[in-house]
């Protein structure tokens, strides 16, 4: 924040990195009340084997309003099948993560993908959507915020192409 005084800020975009298990660069987006609502989509995850490695994915949702209740997630295929429904209970300030991987899904380490849509029983909620793949070697990730509506404009805090060091950077949309 700005110290407070809203009307003197600038409006800001927040994203935290940080180093993973493997030493790889990771990123998570900061949370506002103009990304909350009381439905939120995400438009991919990815859980299993493929090739070589493993895909996981973590939402994390942060409740910002409302009263203790649940919050779900509902797991699509690419045709809009629903695949999987997971819920916790969330206290208002606090926060949840739901990790999705082998363990947790009934489809094992079967390669799926497909979008996700976060619901709150209570208030709104805010939070993001973490992809990983990793060999054991070596790992990439990626992170999102969820939307809870569509934007026909957005900003890129950062964009990288190229190689720096050892590490090899590229930008998707």
């Amino acid at each position: 924040s700005c110290g407070g005084q809203s009307s003197n800020c600038p409006r800001l975009i927040a994203l935290a990195t940080f180093r993973d298990r493997f030493n790889s660069l990771a990123s998570a987006y900061a949370v506002s009340e103009e990304s909350a609502g009381a439905i939120l989509a995400g438009p991919h995850f990815a859980t299993g084997r493929n090739g070589d490695g493993e895909w996981e994915t973590a939402v994390r949702i942060a409740r910002l309003s409302g009263a203790r209740s649940a919050v779900t997630i509902d797991l699509y295929d690419a045709g809009g099948s629903r695949l999987h429904t997971m819920e916790q209970t969330v206290s208002p300030g606090g926060q949840a993560s739901f990790a999705l991987n082998s363990s947790t899904l009934p489809w094992r380490d079967r390669f799926t993908t497909g979008y996700v849509r976060v619901r709150a029983d209570s208030g709104a909620i805010a939070g993001g959507v973490s992809l990983s793949w990793s060999n054991g070697r070596g790992s990439m990730s990626s992170t999102y915020p969820l939307a809870s509506q569509l934007s026909p404009l957005f900003h890129f805090s950062q964009v990288a192409q190229g190689s720096a060091g050892a590490i090899d950077y590229w930008t998707g949309i």
